[in-house]
């Protein structure tokens, strides 16, 4: 009989999880449309251009939410492999800009972080990106090209980046929030 109860309440807690995780993914989807939706409202390219960029940054915490996995009969979070994740976040940048992007991953296969790792992680990736692309210029004028390494030495990711336009000069702007998500993550 306690067996029996023991199991109802497994059942139970794992259907309220799938549904919270249900949810979840629901209501960013809705989160994604209105701000599309606001976006393409805008007579401001100012305010279009914001629009964008939190549509992207809202993206790639969705993106993680999809990848997540739990557990249920291990009663345990799984991680996320860090090379799919990455390469999720690539894709959908690649397809939501004009100019074309071209990227070279070296990714060590089965590198696993934890969502509450991972979601830092896609954050500044994104961030990078997206100032890759926005700030693009070399003096060739070449197609853009992202390189990005990912390897696990000891317990820690290494995460390098890099991109083919000029060298960057840091300015201390006010307006530039993706500096100050990129930094504040990496603290």
């Amino acid at each position: 009989q306690n067996s029996e109860k023991l199991e109802k309440l497994l059942n139970n807690r794992t259907f309220l999880l799938k549904e919270m995780n249900h949810r979840i993914k629901n209501n960013l989807a809705i989160i994604l449309s209105l701000v599309n939706i606001q976006k393409n409202d805008s007579k401001d390219e100012k305010n279009k251009v914001r629009f964008d960029a939190l549509y992207r940054r809202i993206h790639t915490i969705a993106l993680a939410q999809d990848l997540y996995k739990y557990d249920f009969e291990a009663n345990e979070t799984r991680v996320l492999d860090l090379k799919k994740y990455f390469i999720d976040i690539l894709q959908s940048i690649i397809h939501s800009k004009t100019k074309k992007i071209e990227y070279e991953m070296q990714a060590e296969d089965g590198i696993m972080i934890s969502t509450a790792d991972a979601l830092p992680s896609g954050l500044i990736l994104n961030e990078l990106l997206t100032n890759s692309y926005k700030h693009s210029q070399n003096q060739n004028n070449d197609q853009l090209k992202v390189f990005i390494s990912l390897k696990k030495e000891q317990n820690q990711i290494i995460i390098e980046y890099y991109d083919n336009g000029t060298n960057f000069e840091q300015e201390v702007r006010k307006d530039n929030i993706g500096l100050e998500l990129i930094e504040g993550m990496v603290k």
